[in-house]
This record gives C-alpha cells, sequence and structure tokens, in this order.
C-alpha cells in the first residue's frame, strides 16, 4: 500500500487541525484530494466530479470562528453609526475612516488594538451597524445605570453587574462614529459561533451584504490562524460527527479528544 505522502491523490483524506490549547476539528473529506491540501484543490475537484457549493459562505463562516477560536479577544462589541457624525449607509466610508482611526489610536497611545468586525444593516435595509471582537483596547469606560440610556440598556446593565461583570463604552469611538457597547468575553466558543450568526443573515438573508465581490467581515492584520497537525486516512466507524453535509464531515474536540484521534491516523 502507497504512503499518504508518496501519493498524488487520496480519497476521504482527514484533517485534524488545532485552533488553541483545548479547542481541535476533525475534518473528514467525502473525495479525493491532492495530498498538498484540500482548501485550495478542492474546488476543482467540485468542477471535476459536477458538483457546486457555495464557496463564498462556506469559507466565510469557517474562517471567522477560525479567527474567533485563534486569537485572545477580550471583548465582544457593537458599534453604531451616529447620522450626525458619519455617514451611516456608506458603509466603505465608514469602514475606510474606522480603520485609519485604529492606526491613529495605535500610533500615538500605545493601544495594540486588535479586531474582527462583521458589517450588518439595520432592519430599514439601508443602514449599518457592526458586531464583532476587539482585544488590546485600553480607552474604555464603564456605563452606569443613571446615564441618558435604553431601558433595555440599563437592564441589561444590571443583569451583568448580578454576574460580577460590566458594560463599557469605547468613548474614543462614540465621540467620532456613534453609540457602541463593549461586552467582556464569557465563553469564547460561545462567543465564537454567536458571532457566526451576523456572518449567516449577512449572506443568506436581506440585511446584510449581498452584494457581489463586497467584503463578509474586517479584521486586522496578522491575527493567528489554526494550525494542521495532522492529516492522512483515519478510521471514522466509531466517531460520531457534529456536522455533516455532501463534501465533509465535522468533529470537535478537546486536547484530551484530539491525542485519542491522532492515535487513529494510519498513513
Amino acid at each position: 500500500m502507497k504512503r499518504f505522502s508518496e501519493s498524488k491523490y487520496i480519497n476521504s483524506c482527514s484533517f485534524l487541525r488545532c485552533y488553541n490549547d483545548d479547542v481541535y476539528k476533525l475534518i473528514t473529506m467525502k473525495y479525493s484530494i491532492k495530498v498538498s491540501g484540500y482548501e485550495e484543490n478542492n474546488n476543482k475537484t467540485r468542477e471535476k466530479n459536477g458538483e457546486k457549493m457555495d464557496e463564498s459562505i462556506i469559507r466565510t463562516r469557517s474562517k471567522i470562528l477560525e479567527y474567533a477560536l485563534c486569537n485572545e479577544f477580550e471583548y465582544f462589541v457593537t458599534l453604531t453609526l451616529n447620522g450626525e457624525k458619519v455617514q451611516r449607509n456608506d458603509i466603505d466610508g465608514y469602514i475606510k475612516k474606522l480603520g485609519q482611526y485604529i492606526r491613529d489610536v495605535r500610533k500615538f497611545t500605545g493601544q495594540k488594538i486588535e479586531y474582527l468586525l462583521i458589517p450588518e444593516k439595520h432592519k430599514d435595509g439601508e443602514n449599518w451597524h457592526m458586531h464583532g471582537l476587539v482585544k488590546g483596547l485600553n480607552d474604555i469606560r464603564k456605563f452606569d445605570v443613571s446615564e441618558n440610556i435604553p431601558v433595555r440598556m440599563r437592564d441589561k446593565i444590571l443583569r451583568y453587574r448580578e454576574e460580577g461583570l460590566d458594560l463599557y463604552e469605547w468613548p474614543g469611538y462614540a465621540k467620532r462614529f456613534g453609540f457602541c457597547c463593549i461586552e467582556p468575553v464569557r465563553d469564547k466558543m460561545a462567543v465564537s459561533r454567536y458571532i457566526t450568526k451576523y456572518i449567516s443573515k449577512n449572506i443568506d438573508g436581506d440585511m446584510g451584504i449581498t452584494e457581489k465581490n463586497k467584503k463578509k467581515y474586517y479584521c486586522s492584520r496578522g491575527l493567528k490562524t489554526a494550525k494542521v497537525i495532522k492529516k492522512g486516512v483515519i478510521n471514522i466507524e466509531n466517531i460520531r460527527f457534529d456536522y455533516e453535509n455532501d463534501y465533509c464531515r465535522i468533529k470537535w474536540l478537546n486536547a484530551e479528544q484530539a491525542k485519542e484521534i491522532e492515535k487513529l491516523f494510519y498513513c
């Protein structure tokens, strides 16, 4: 039998990827791929087999989840736009100004801000706001229930205080762009999965970015990504996968489970 490294193609190839110290993912493909890797080759394979899949949706969701899990983001953020400060329906202009503002903050204050942001339209179908994750942000202040804020926001502050947590504002952002809410990340996996729902809404629904070639998310440079620690053939008969479609099977693992799975690779 040919070893994995000697074969040009391999059937039902599996990849074990590490996202952080306790989050791993087993991916088992359902078609032949080149040994060099599946992401760069599976488009050609699908075309050859006459199969079709929306690469934009799959890759975008996967990349968002990967960035969220691999990086130590501290806060979940909601960023809105004030029409008196910035044009609310011009997402490109807003992103350009926001990016420049963050670069200026890094340069003049030394804050090493990293971000992963997803744009979403309001219910009016015209104006924008952002959801996402941020780290390295020092310019924040606590919200207080005595402030002139919406009742819904006041109730949320009280709920968080019951858990020993606070909600924050980013004053620099608020001054230049509009209202924002900063929440501490309590569960990395939960918040990572949560933000992918905005990608689903943006692509699948009618409240987000649907224009061709429009960016579905924005992130700072140099974010960490997952590492492939094992690839080859594995016996999957006794593995209960978490997700399956026409192209692959996926199983999420912790560190201990990943060690056991790694032993099952045999070529």
